[in-house]
């Protein structure tokens, strides 16, 4: 299930996504522009998802969102050095936890 909420603070409209036991999760679309994330988990049920793991959307990688079109979809990451543009409807399959600048790991 996922729901669309406004975070008040710092006026960024965010997509609240819940896994199947009601526990919150951050995912790839949550990225805004600049910001890095590792992704930790992936639901690869569908096809789409499947073929994008094999294009190095793995657990584990690293990736930056470089930005997002006009109409915010698609998104483009940049993933092992290689830029990727990616729909929000596929980037909801992938689970993240952002990076923060000093972490080396």
């Amino acid at each position: 299930m996922a729901l669309s909420a406004f975070c008040v603070d710092n006026k960024i409209d965010y997509h609240l996504h819940f896994d199947s036991q009601g526990v919150y999760r951050v995912t790839l679309a949550d990225l805004k522009r600049g910001e890095s994330a590792k992704i930790v988990a992936i639901d690869s049920k569908e096809n789409s998802v499947q073929r994008l793991m094999i294009m190095g959307l793995v657990e584990g990688a690293e990736v930056q969102c470089l930005g997002r079109s006009l109409g915010g979809d698609p998104m483009e990451l940049l993933i092992h050095g290689s830029a990727l543009s990616l729909r929000q409807m596929d980037a909801q399959y992938f689970s993240v936890a952002h990076k923060a600048e000093n972490d080396k790991d």
